[in-house]
């Protein structure tokens, strides 16, 4: 592109250029000028030479004139004389005076002299005039050899004379009219004479003005050759120096020239390559189009590519082809007879190798399930992937070209990572665990990772974020630490059990060996009444045992044997339960006062023996002055089915609110009871995800609370609507 000062130097070199010729053709006018003016002087001074010799005959013509009269007047008196002869030369010298020709310098000489070119006009008219006098003065003379003597003659003599002074004024006027053109042409001559010299002077100037320009001229070329033999060894070393080869050609696509680095990416060397035709560089169908295109450049002068870049096969030695990148650009355009092209050829397989492979990592990118946010170095965000917007709902137009702090997934600790980059280089990654917030408000867990960007020279040039949603992971992970926290109370429940069941189980053994033992001493003695005794105290030690395993199967159960869940009324479960205790009730030994109760999606045996072993323990501990007082009812709050029953008997020490649902927790033993009834209790309210506790205060009575989810009230509702 031509700057603003590029016109007026192109206008100032076509300037001086134009003064240069000009200056170049004033010593030639001058020379031709100079030329010009000696042949004219040359032709003036032939011309001042010629009008010398015509004086001179016009001064032997006035000299014929006197003579011819004295001969005339000699011959009157008696005297012979030749006029005739004086009359021959006298007409002779005026057709020269008249015409030019050649005559005698001298007429008593036999010299001769060429007058030329011819007399003017006006000495030809005064010559015509001089010789009509002397023809008629001829004319007189001849009457006057004739005449006698008298009066007559002697005016014929006195017109004689008339005519012979006309005659000599004629003459006269000749030679001055002669001698006026003359000077006229001496003048001329001096004029021309000083022109010449100072045609001469100029020219000197001249040729000095050539010789001190041939010199800068010189000194210029001098310069100029220094500085493109400069420029070759310049240009010779890129070429060397050159990773992409570069390849000059003519207007019929012959090789002039080539960098070395054609033997490295085409496996030819450069004198192999020189005069041979480019297309051999090319693979069909281009090596047969090629000398086509050049065809139709040679015609129109127009070529399609140039200028331009265009990506194309290239062909090497060995016939292997590979994609190169080539650019054309015209090194001298301007000469059409010898035009010469250059072409940049560039082996872009590795490029296209990183391109596919950029595209590959992109498809991964955009089809991962991890968000993937890049940011430039100024913090706004320049690109993000389609699990982005999958995972916060949030649009591309949303985010792109906004600040990365604007993220609801980022933490003050990340925002100072980011800024600690800009100022010291680091390649440490952040990495963190935040809850991210979704468009629509809702929130998940996400671990988001952070890393930076440097550029070639260590500055800062933006970071990429990854951003994973670990809601089940996490969730999982809790699922595990519940499960671990399960396994470890049940690995402790587990030891007490086997350390209670070796001691409970051991309790019966040992009563009904003691026993034994004193059966067959009463045997021994006969001793009927204590035989019984001991059989019945054997009997009731393995009805212990009997029950004891019995609850430690069912309690096994729980939580591995799953019955199919449905719909069942906690109303219709709490009367069942009552209903084991009719007699009681009649007594008026049990007054119940149930609230309402909801419908809940569970194991019908499971949620009965809940609600029969809470029933049971508060016909056991809970009578107030011999009545057992009982109060059943369900609260919702939220997420939350909280059903109670209380009772109004003694009550029980916070000390032991835990320890009751131990496997064998008994706080008295005054009654019947293996200690295992809470404790299925406790482990199916916790397969339903819920929770058991008790609420009591020594004296104040008791009170069980089980917390369900309220999914399982829900999904009774949903399945009705669905059947609805």
């Amino acid at each position: 592109m031509h700057t603003s000062a590029e016109p007026q130097r192109v206008l100032s070199g076509r300037l001086r250029r134009g003064i240069d010729s000009l200056l170049l053709l004033v010593p030639m006018v001058i020379v031709v000028g100079s030329l010009a003016a000696i042949v004219y002087t040359t032709g003036t001074l032939a011309e001042l030479r010629s009008n010398a010799r015509m004086i001179d005959v016009a001064g032997q013509q006035r000299m014929l004139c006197e003579q011819h009269t004295k001969q005339v007047l000699l011959a009157l008196n008696g005297i012979e004389a030749d006029h005739a002869t004086t009359r021959r030369e006298f007409h002779r010298r005026s057709a020269v005076l008249r015409e030019g020709g050649t005559i005698p310098r001298v007429w008593a000489e036999g010299d001769s002299v060429v007058l030329s070119p011819a007399p003017t006009r006006a000495v030809r008219d005064g010559v015509a005039r001089a010789e009509t006098l002397m023809i008629e003065l001829e004319s007189v003379a001849d009457a006057l050899t004739v005449a006698p003597p008298g009066a007559e003659k002697d005016a014929m003599v006195q017109r004689l004379l008339d005519l012979d002074a006309r005659l000599l004024a004629a003459t006269d006027d000749v030679v001055v009219k002669l001698e006026s053109h003359t000077s006229q042409r001496i003048d001329r001559l001096v004029r021309s004479a000083s022109a010449v010299g100072v045609l001469v002077v100029l020219l000197g100037v001249s040729l000095l003005w050539l010789l001190a320009r041939l010199r800068r001229l010189n000194l210029g070329l001098e310069h100029e050759v220094d500085r493109r033999r400069s420029s070759e060894a310049e240009l010779r070393s890129i070429l060397a120096s050159a990773l992409d080869p570069i390849v000059t050609i003519d207007a019929r696509g012959i090789i002039q020239s080539a960098s070395d680095s054609v033997e490295t990416v085409f496996g030819w060397t450069v004198d192999e390559l020189q005069g041979r035709n480019v297309s051999m560089l090319m693979p069909e169908p281009h090596e047969s189009r090629h000398d086509g295109y050049l065809a139709e450049y040679r015609r129109t002068g127009h070529a399609k590519m140039l200028g331009q870049t265009r990506e194309m096969r290239a062909r090497r030695h060995d016939g292997s082809t590979f994609p190169c990148e080539l650019r054309i650009n015209a090194v001298n355009a301007d000469r059409r007879e010898k035009p010469l092209f250059a072409g940049i050829i560039r082996d872009i397989s590795q490029r296209l190798e990183r391109e596919e492979h950029m595209r590959r990592l992109s498809r991964g990118i955009e089809s991962a399930g991890e968000a993937f946010i890049l940011a430039d170095a100024s913090g706004s965000i320049a690109y993000l992937n389609r699990a982005f917007v999958r995972l916060t709902g949030f649009d591309e137009n949303e985010v792109v070209g906004r600040p990365f702090s604007r993220l609801p997934c980022l933490s003050a600790t990340a925002l100072e990572a980011i800024d600690a980059w800009r100022t010291k280089p680091d390649s440490t990654k952040y990495s963190q665990d935040v809850t991210s917030t979704r468009k629509d408000g809702s929130t998940f867990r996400a671990a988001i990772t952070v890393a930076p960007e440097y550029d070639t020279n260590g500055g800062f040039d933006g970071f990429v974020a990854v951003l994973r949603d670990i809601s089940d992971l996490t969730a999982a992970q809790e699922l595990l630490e519940t499960t671990a926290r399960e396994l470890e109370a049940r690995n402790a429940e587990m030891e007490q059990f086997v350390y209670t069941v070796s001691h409970d189980l051991k309790s019966p053994l040992v009563t009904i060996r003691g026993f034994a033992g004193h059966l067959a001493k009463d045997v021994e003695a006969g001793n009927e009444k204590r035989i019984g005794e001991d059989i019945d105290a054997i009997r009731r030690a393995t009805h212990r045992m009997s029950d004891l395993i019995d609850d430690l199967l069912e309690l096994s159960r729980v939580g591995r044997v799953v019955g199919e869940p449905s719909c069942v009324d906690l109303r219709e479960v709490v009367d069942r339960s009552l209903s084991s205790f009719a007699d009681e009730a009649e007594q008026g030994n049990l007054v119940a006062e149930i609230g309402d109760l909801p419908c809940l999606l569970v194991d019908p045996t499971r949620i009965q023996q809940v609600f029969d072993n809470l029933v049971g323990n508060a016909m056991k501990y809970g009578a107030d002055a011999g009545v057992v007082r009982l109060k059943i009812e369900a609260t919702r709050v939220d997420d939350t089915i909280s059903v109670r029953v209380a009772d109004r008997g003694p009550g029980i020490d916070p000390a032991y609110h835990d320890k009751i649902f131990n496997l064998f927790a008994r706080l008295s033993t005054g009654t019947d009871g293996t200690g295992i009834g809470l404790a299925i209790c406790k482990r199916v309210v916790e397969h339903l995800n819920g929770r058991i506790c008790v609420e009591s205060e020594p004296g104040r009575g008791a009170t069980f609370r089980l917390d369900l989810p309220a999914s399982l009230a829900d999904a009774l509702e949903d399945d009705t609507a669905v059947a609805a």
